[in-house]
């Protein structure tokens, strides 16, 4: 059976403007999605109703959990044996990446064809490149084709298949360093390639 790739976390809000979101995805893709088709379709009775007021629509954040959230809405939660609660209007980043297009605002980043290049010029195969940085050909060919690209992957493709470092916003990436950090930092993601043989 198959294993299903889930969508990337959200980043940030990169723009809000006249019921359009644009998102930054942790896989550095920026999908665009249109609220105004979604909020023509919902009935007073559901929650996403109350986003129809563009103050409450523009009051969206990122939280840590890569969940878009409403601070300016208010949904009843009722929990059998727990007393009745009100939390915020949410949306997963799953529905998100869903729902929305690319983006105009910014085109993906394209670590993936890099990778092929670089692969091919140096003469290896998938299966080759696998064995030497123990990621799998499958999970390759998904980053030369960029879907899903984790830090740490990278890492392991430049290091240890290519014998180069991977800097990113101008630090280089360790061995040990935790790719969660680089996960939080604001910065804007950028590789710079220096070879170790230089």
């Amino acid at each position: 059976m198959k294993r299903q790739m889930k969508s990337p976390r959200i980043l940030k809000i990169i723009k809000n403007e006249n019921f359009t979101i644009d998102l930054a995805f942790r896989n550095g893709e920026v999908k665009r999605v249109d609220f105004t088709k979604i909020l023509k379709e919902v009935s007073e009775e559901n929650p996403l109703y109350q986003l129809r007021d563009s103050e409450v629509f523009d009051s969206c954040v990122v939280n840590e959990s890569g969940i878009i959230t409403w601070g300016k809405t208010a949904v009843k939660v009722e929990i059998p044996g727990l007393p009745e609660s009100v939390a915020a209007v949410e949306m997963d980043h799953e529905t998100l990446y869903e729902l929305g297009d690319e983006s105009p605002l910014k085109k993906p980043l394209d670590f993936g064809s890099k990778i092929r290049e670089i692969r091919l010029s140096k003469k290896m195969t998938l299966d080759q490149l696998s064995k030497l940085c123990g990621i799998s050909e499958s999970e390759l060919s998904r980053v030369e084709n960029n879907k899903n690209i984790e830090i740490d992957t990278l890492r392991r493709i430049y290091e240890f298949g290519f014998e180069m470092e991977l800097v990113i916003s101008g630090k280089k990436l360790k061995a040990n360093h935790s790719s969660r950090n680089y996960r939080k930092s604001k910065a804007r993601v950028l590789m710079i390639l220096k070879s170790r043989n230089l």
